[in-house]
């Protein structure tokens, strides 16, 4: 379970950071 978790943030954080650094 806490696998999952920690991947959906980082895919989240991933995403996030990605577009603010593409924007």
């Amino acid at each position: 379970m806490a696998r999952p978790v920690i991947a959906l943030l980082t895919d989240f954080g991933t995403r996030d950071h990605y577009t603010g650094s593409m924007k």
